[in-house]
């Protein structure tokens, strides 16, 4: 008995390797029909609505928000962001029409 069930399962195995392409592909084709695919997004809306109701998983989700925002990484990040921004050519012209603007006002020339 225990000969011929590790028998059917040895075979039962080598046909499963055997047929792996064709049933990965079977999965697939399943997975992607509509009303698969339009399950699995109501599933994801009934997820959202949930998570975005829990006042618990907000306030975690506050919680890992910030210590995002402290990480190293993210204030390299930041501060490359504000470097490339100040440096755009729009944004130096900005500033120095800025700059000149301020310099002709009446107050100023007066001074």
């Amino acid at each position: 008995d225990e000969k011929i069930a590790r028998m059917v399962a040895t075979w039962t195995y080598q046909l499963l390797v055997s047929l792996q392409d064709e049933i990965g592909a079977l999965f697939v084709r399943i997975l992607h029909q509509d009303q698969v695919v339009e399950a699995v997004n109501r599933l994801a809306d009934r997820l959202v609505a949930y998570l975005c109701d829990s006042s618990s998983i907000q306030e975690k989700v506050g919680r890992l928000l910030v210590d995002a925002i402290c990480l190293d990484s993210s204030r390299e990040a930041a501060a490359n962001w504000a470097y490339d921004l100040v440096m755009r050519d729009d944004v130096t012209g900005g500033f120095q029409d800025l700059v000149v603007k301020a310099l002709q006002m009446d107050d100023v020339v007066q001074e």
